[in-house]
This record gives C-alpha cells, structure tokens and sequence, in this order.
C-alpha cells in the first residue's frame, strides 16, 4: 500500500510538472529572416567593433561590468565614425553633424555636435592619425603609406561572431575577438588573398579589407582569443542598432 501511494504520489508531480509547462509561455525562437538580418548588421559593423569596445579581457571581471553606451568616450565615437566612412564610402573626413548621424544610425544614443567639436585631438584620435579642424568642425583620417616594416609590425584584430540569442524583442550577438600578431600569420591559413589584400601588405589598401581573410574557420590558427564580447541589437523606426556592448 505504501509503495502504490509513492507511485500515485510520483505520477501527480509528474502530471502537476506537465500542467504547469503547458501553460508556461514558451521561449519564441529566432527567424531565419531574424537571422539573416542580425547577420547582416553584425557584419557590418564588426570590423569597427574595436573602436568602441571598452569591455574588460578578464571574464570574472566582465560578469560584474556594466556598459552603456553613455560610458563610451566621444572620441571612440569619433574614430568609430571615421573608420566606418573610410571603410564604407572612402571618405576620410566628416563634420561633426556627419558623425552624429552616423553614431545615431548604429547606436541607440544621442551625441550632441558642440561636445564632439570640443573634444579636439585626444590622445586616442593623435594615436589613430585623426586630425580636427575647430572652425568647421571637421575630424580627418590621415591618409599615409605605411611602410611593409610598419604593416608586418601591426597586430590584426577580428570579431567572430558565435552565437545569436533572444532576449525579449532584443537579439543578445556574441563574439569572439581574435588577434593575430601580424598579418604574414594571418596568410598560410587562408586562399583568399587578391589585389586589395595585397595592397594593404604594400602599405596602400585598408586593413578592414585584410581583415576578411580571417573568419570563424581560421581564427583560432591566425591568432590568439583575447576575449568576448556581446552586444544587444534591438529594432528602432524598423532598423537594427545596438543597444550595449558589455
């Protein structure tokens, strides 16, 4: 008797469990159509990823970090504006309106044109060779020929992206940031060199299109995992922009 009340006992939790789950909302699961365009948008942006992100490399330490966009410093705004316009449009210098709407269209926050005029030559844009010119509030990326000493000396840092997660109508994007120490590391694991590779080792194409040649196939034989990182996306006006980085 005691035996057949513990069966009876076990079978209502059983049935009590299946109750309860049947009327628990269940987790949506992302679209392919989601996917595609989260895809899209991280591609996108991550070659430019290392200018605005201040994450911390130790992983105990990140789980108590907490960045918001506002934490991120104008002049990384700035250099991220610059690199994207080079990148995106061969276009080397914006005026500080330019740079406004560029960040808006990427990131959820508002800068504001007088503060970015302001911040002048920070150490960080003296480093990148971005110069400004106060009057007419314009940032400029040098244009330079690095010499193949210069270019072989120069690590290659690249953005895997991992794993694609909801959270809410957020989409929760990690990846993996791959360093390789420099670029003649990057070239006996991978066969698709051409032209616009070849320039950047001669010291006159952009590193964003060397960076191609590492993706999630080779990255851990062209380089070493310094850290993750995440970004929340989330849709605003029917766009993707990125919400955090932490």
């Amino acid at each position: 008797m005691e035996r057949k009340n513990i069966i009876i006992a076990v079978l209502l939790v059983a049935v009590a469990a299946l109750g309860i789950n049947a009327y628990m909302p269940k987790q949506r699961q992302i679209t392919e159509l989601e996917q595609a365009a989260v895809d899209s948008f991280s591609s996108d942006i991550m070659n430019y990823m290392e200018e605005i992100d201040i994450t911390t490399k130790d992983e105990e330490e990140k789980l108590k970090q907490d960045v918001s966009l506002s934490d991120i410093s104008l002049d990384r705004y700035i250099a991220f504006a610059l690199q994207y316009s080079v990148d995106k449009n061969d276009k080397y210098e914006l005026t500080t309106k330019e740079i406004k709407n560029l960040v808006k269209k990427i990131f959820d926050v508002e800068l504001d044109t007088d503060k970015i005029n302001k911040v002048g030559v920070s150490p960080l844009l003296l480093d990148k060779h971005i110069d400004h010119e106060p009057v007419g509030q314009i940032y400029s990326l040098r244009k330079e020929v690095k010499s193949k000493q210069e270019i072989a000396n120069t690590p290659i840092a690249k953005y895997i992206q991992r794993n694609t997660e909801l959270s809410g109508d957020d989409y929760v994007v990690t990846f993996d940031k791959y360093v390789a120490k420099n670029p003649y590391d990057v070239l006996p694991h991978s066969n698709q060199s051409n032209i616009k590779t070849k320039a950047y080792l001669d010291g006159e194409g952009k590193i964003n299109d060397f960076k191609k040649l590492i993706n999630a196939d080779n990255a851990d034989k062209v380089g070493v995992k310094e850290k993750q990182t995440i970004i929340k996306l989330t849709v605003k006006n029917g766009k993707l922009i990125i919400k955090s980085v932490y």
